[in-house]
This record gives C-alpha cells, sequence and structure tokens, in this order.
C-alpha cells in the first residue's frame, strides 16, 4: 500500500511545480503532506514522533520522494 502512496506524492509533487491551476496546486501541497503521514503510520511511526514528522514536513515542505519511504 506504501507504493501506492509513494505514487500520489510524486504526482502531487509535480503538479506542485506546475504552472496549472493554483488552487490545485495548494491541493496538491496537502495531498503530498496527507500521503507523507500516511506512509509513516504505515512504518509504525506513532506518537510525538509522528506529530513532530508532520509539522516538520508542513512548514519546511521537506516531502520529497526520497522520505516518502523505501
Amino acid at each position: 500500500m506504501s507504493k501506492h502512496h509513494r505514487g500520489a506524492v510524486k504526482m502531487a509533487g509535480q503538479m506542485l511545480i506546475s504552472r496549472g491551476d493554483p488552487r490545485l496546486r495548494v491541493m496538491a501541497h496537502a495531498i503530498r503532506h496527507e500521503q507523507q503521514g500516511e506512509i509513516a503510520l504505515m512504518q509504525h511511526t506513532q506518537g510525538i514522533k509522528a506529530v513532530a514528522t508532520a509539522f516538520r514536513n508542513m512548514f519546511s515542505d521537506n516531502v520529497t520522494e526520497r522520505n516518502s519511504g523505501s
């Protein structure tokens, strides 16, 4: 299932860097972070560590394919 989520992160990332509709770019940003959080949960990240990771990703926009779990 994490392969499915990694695909969503990749597609959202492509939309985010496009020059497309700004509303879709905002949605792509949200999707990247949401999917990254779900990947972390599937990899058994829990509690304060999961919350800290989510905040760090959201505010620094450091969600990348590399961070999406292999």
